[in-house]
């Protein structure tokens, strides 16, 4: 570029010759011969350096004016929205207006501006939805909801995506991703690949003095398995027998190191001489986890220094060996899921028991925790020592073993359970993106599973959502996992002016032991909608779903105005009845719970107002029988049913003593109580039946969720206005409440407050063999690095069925890759190296125990476009983010755009390689809160620039000379020397042509100019 050259430009040089030739003549002859001679000049030079004016190419031919011109009238943000809200065209070509004259070729600029116009439309819908509610909110737009604004959004984006799709542009290609080189996939895929278990911190101190974690009874035991120990053997008779070699049990008993110091060192040494008379390979290392930090405020300043070294174990084994940890002595395990966190806000409050004023706190939670907490509740053999572990329990409650932060992306855990194996799933509502993978639509539903010692085993994206909500979670005793919520569809119009409405329905997936997906399901409501509130494995495997419907779910009779259902599937997903309850008012639904023993199903929900359960008795594949009705009484809130012990226990909330039970074991006592009942499985009134109501004098307690296991209900919610509060008084602390059933007494009781004070629990769920001295040790209970699916349907949001489409020349036709249930990462590969004939190479990249998909052009002059939807003609688009299906490339981490290897000539870029620009739009862009509007908004004002940036290249075509110069001035150089030589002769001839003389004609100036350059 001019910018680049030292010394005078060439530019300058056209400059002076304008001004010399107007100051040298004053006959019209001479201005005109002036003006030739400028402009000849000018042509030259501004074609040798890649320079043009934006009203005009190298040639001077005008050419349209950019609709971002300040001389062009543009459209009003209110009505632009209106507009687009009412289904107009959010890209139309052939509205663009162009100011060409008559016989300029302008296709690509009028392409080029309707791009633009519609992401202009798009950007003001992201500013509307980012100023509602303040003060600077259009008052013309008011009418319009935030989910009509997020509606058009999506259609928006998916009309331009489409429309970039079908390559409409001849001069250049643009597409709505990347532009890359290469790429490579963000998403691991589980290999199989043995992977080192690193614990947490158990210990902190120097290396050669003892760790108080590794004192006192330590004893657990250490199962190692043949991976290949079952061997089959063909009989002649064509009949085999198989025999398995049992797994190699390693008892660790730490007295057996008798009076040698209890160092990190020793201990591992002593570990390791067990493993290796055991003959196994597996082997224990020591961890070095850093150093802890140490802060401290002396006269006000506060200082960070660094502490002791901080300790764990290595575990690592042979890819044939499976390897799970157990112990002697065990007791119950808490696991509480909660929102943590956020800025305190202060407030001033008068005590009520003196006249000095303190400050109180209120915090939003802003991250979500998963905490284990060790009770006294169901132990078995010698009670476990109390944790004191100090690197894993800092500013936890007494009894807690750790607290785990939730990747980012979960906004809130709804329901958890754990596995008889000592594995904790939670079901979550998530947005943005998670694991690296984009969350489709506004909201979706993710599964995690985390091991005994709070490791995160993996994530799962559920398949097929908009906006959804996760309720219920139930795991089998085999391992299986189903899940149950709530997904909502926006309506949505085309840029046709189709509009199709909007849907609420109840959803329920099933996945085995590895992840893989089983069975998915949708439960639609005629005349209504459908949401989920529990689900449960019968004995057979069969799954039942219950909810609450507006309308009418399998063809059943409304009862009231919102019923109760419950509908079933065998073990392999195929719907088996459908049964619809309720009062002839307003009913909710609020779980389901089911009892192996007599094989009969319990409801929870409210009936005008009233806490009522409902049993069912189960008749195989036909519609339950109802066999009992029981009210309970008025409750201001219910969270969950459940059968322990040949009992029925419900939790939930009131705001007075309202439970009908033949015994209050605890009575009411504070502003709002949750509460736990009782009750027999016949729901008929018994002696036995106990309510005890979980209330502190002055607070407002809250429940938000039960569960139950080994005659023990655990209640967890919050606590507000207590006036014994552990953080400031007003802030939102969380609390866990174990209840012996058989009793109605309190076993178990915990208080916590978070960050800044704040803890809002929402899932909690118990083990009751979760805790041992395992906990101590940083070790889980269970298979360490137990097998996972390697399926891409289930390690992703991707199900079978899904597709995207792949093109090897801009504009020519796409190939559908469609992805099968049996698909993997190397499946995945050579079907994407085939359709590529011989464009490119997908390739799987190991990284640790996971893999992910390398995808790279074969050479120089090959293309390759991958793209989450088919290119459509016209105005017709196709919407992969309304829940008809996952977008594929974004679950696998994968960008949308073109992959090629950019053309150089001596390592410039190739002016004559087909120009390529992508506008880098992220598939997950929403308008859920006012950040994310503003963020959306800043893509697509980054994508508007990159429009702009294609219709200067199209003005001004970039020629070697200008890549050289570019090239040059980012490097912070001058240009070549035969340029400098060039600029020299240049600046001869000028001087030659203007020293003293005038112009005698036009041609003749003209002439000479020209001349000097052939």
């Amino acid at each position: 570029m001019v910018s680049s050259i030292t010394g005078p430009s060439l530019l300058s040089y056209y400059q002076g010759q304008t001004a010399l030739s107007m100051l040298s003549g004053s006959a019209s002859g001479s201005s005109t011969a002036a003006a030739a001679t400028s402009s000849a000049l000018l042509s030259y030079l501004t074609g040798k350096e890649g320079i043009a004016s934006a009203a005009s190419t190298s040639a001077n031919v005008k050419v349209p004016t950019a609709p971002w011109s300040s001389t062009v009238a543009k459209p009003s943000v209110s009505s632009a929205v209106q507009n687009a809200v009412n289904g107009a065209a959010f890209v139309d070509p052939s509205s663009a207006k162009l100011d060409a004259p008559a016989g300029v070729n302008t296709s690509d600029y009028q392409d080029l501006f309707a791009l633009y116009q519609g992401l202009n439309t798009l950007n003001d819908i992201a500013q509307t939805a980012a100023a509602a509610g303040t003060s600077s909110a259009s008052s013309s737009l008011s009418s319009i909801s935030s989910a009509q604004l997020q509606s058009t959004f999506v259609s928006g984006m998916n009309q331009v995506q489409n429309f970039l799709s079908n390559a409409p542009f001849n001069a250049f290609n643009l597409t709505s991703g990347k532009v890359n080189t290469t790429v490579q996939s963000t998403v691991g895929i589980p290999n199989g690949a043995y992977q080192t278990y690193t614990t947490g911190i158990i210990g902190t101190g120097q290396e050669e003095l003892p760790l108080k974690a590794l004192q006192g009874n330590v004893q657990f035991t250490i199962s190692v398995a043949n991976k290949y120990a079952t061997t089959t053997i063909t009989k002649p008779d064509g009949t085999t027998t198989s025999t398995t070699q049992p797994p190699t049990t390693v008892n660790i008993d730490l007295s057996g190191m008798g009076s040698k110091a209890r160092t990190i060192d020793n201990v591992v040494n002593y570990i390791n001489t067990q493993l290796s008379t055991a003959n196994v390979s597996t082997r224990f290392s020591i961890a070095n986890l850093g150093n802890a930090t140490v802060t401290s405020t002396v006269g006000g300043q506060t200082t960070t220094t660094k502490g002791d070294p901080q300790w764990g174990f290595s575990i690592k084994g042979s890819s044939a060996e499976s390897v799970s940890f157990s112990a002697p002595s065990t007791a119950a395990a808490v696991y509480v899921s909660m929102g943590t966190g956020g800025a305190p806000t202060y407030t001033s409050s008068t005590s009520t028991t003196s006249s000095t004023s303190s400050s109180s706190s209120s915090t939003t939670p802003t991250g979500e925790q998963m905490m284990k907490l060790q009770t006294g509740n169901n132990v078995v053999g010698t009670a476990p020592t109390p944790i004191s572990n100090a690197g894993n329990t800092t500013g936890l409650p007494v009894g807690g073993v750790f607290a785990k932060t939730l990747p980012d992306g979960v906004d809130s855990v709804q329901a958890s359970a754990t596995a008889s194996d000592g594995s904790v799933y939670l079901l979550a509502d998530v947005s943005g993106s998670l694991n690296n993978a984009s969350v489709a639509g506004t909201q979706g539903v993710a599964l995690l599973k985390y091991d005994a010692a709070g490791k995160l085993l993996y994530t799962k994206q559920l398949a097929g959502l908009q906006t959804a909500s996760g309720y219920s979670l139930a795991v089998n005793t085999d391992g299986s996992v189903a899940v149950a919520g709530t997904n909502t569809t926006n309506s949505t119009t085309t840029a046709n002016g189709v509009t199709t409405a909007g849907t609420t329905s109840a959803f329920v997936q099933v996945f085995d032991s590895t992840g893989a997906p089983s069975w998915s399901q949708t439960i639609p409501a005629t005349a209504g909608g459908a949401a989920a509130s529990g689900v449960v494995f019968g004995a057979d495997g069969s799954v039942y779903v219950s909810g609450a419907t507006t309308g009418m779910v399998g063809n059943q009779i409304m009862h009231g105005a919102s019923d109760e259902f419950i509908q079933g599937f065998t073990k392999a997903g195929v719907a088996t009845f459908t049964t619809q309850f309720g009062s002839s008012g307003d009913n909710t639904s609020a779980g389901m719970a089911y009892d192996s023993a007599t094989n009969a199903l319990y409801t929870l929900g409210t009936e005008n107002g009233k806490a009522v359960v409902r049993s069912f008795s189960l008749n195989g594949t036909h519609k339950p029988t109802p066999v009992a009705t029981r009210t309970l009484g008025s409750a201001t809130g219910l969270v969950g049913i459940a059968v322990t012990n040949g009992q029925v226990v419900v939790g939930g909330n009131v705001s007075t003593a309202t439970i009908n039970a033949a015994t209050v074991a605890k009575p009411y006592t504070g502003v709002g109580d949750g509460f736990i009942a009782t009750l027999s499985t016949n729901l008929t009134a018994q002696a036995s039946d106990t309510v005890t109501y979980l209330g502190k004098s002055g607070a407002t307690q809250t429940a938000t969720a039960l569960s139950v296991a080994g005659g023990q209900a655990y209640l967890t919610g919050t606590i507000a206005n207590d006036p014994s509060s552990l953080a400031a008084i007003g802030a939102t602390e969380g609390f866990v409440t174990g209840v012996d059933t058989s009793s109605g007494a309190v076993s178990y009781s915990s208080t916590f407050a978070g960050a800044n004070g704040q803890a809002v629990p929402t899932a909690v769920s118990v083990s009751s063999t979760g805790t041992s001295v395992l906990d101590q040790l940083g070790l889980p209970q269970g298979a360490l690095n137990p097998a996972s699916s390697g399926l891409l349907t289930a390690a992703t949001a991707i199900k079978a069925g899904d597709s995207f489409y792949l093109r090897t020349t801009p504009g020519g036709p796409q190939t559908k890759i469609t992805i099968t249930a049996k698909d993997t990462l190397a499946t995945l590969a050579t079907k994407l190296t085939t359709a590529m004939h011989g464009s490119g190479t997908a390739t799987v990249v190991a990284v640790g125990s996971t893999s992910q998909l390398s995808i790279t052009p074969n050479n120089t002059t090959d293309f390759i476009e991958l793209d989450p939807q088919q290119a459509s003609s016209g105005l017709s688009y196709t919407a992969q983010s309304n829940g008809s299906g996952t977008n594929v490339l974004s679950a696998l981490g994968l960008p949308s755009g073109v992959i090629r290897t950019v053309a150089t000539v001596n390592n410039l870029t190739d002016v004559k390689q087909l120009r390529e620009y992508g506008l880098n739009l992220p598939t997950n862009l929403n308008l859920n809160t006012a950040t994310d509007a503003q963020h959306a908004s800043n893509a697509i004002q980054a994508a508007m620039y990159a429009v702009k940036q294609a219709y200067q290249d199209l003005v001004n075509p970039p020629t070697m000379a200008s890549e050289q110069a570019a090239a040059a001035k980012s490097s912070g150089g001058s240009v070549p020397t035969y340029l400098t030589n060039q600029i020299a002769n240049y600046s001869a001839g000028l001087a030659r042509l203007t020293a003293g003389q005038t112009s005698t004609s036009s041609s003749a100036s003209s002439g000479g100019i020209l001349s000097l350059f052939r």
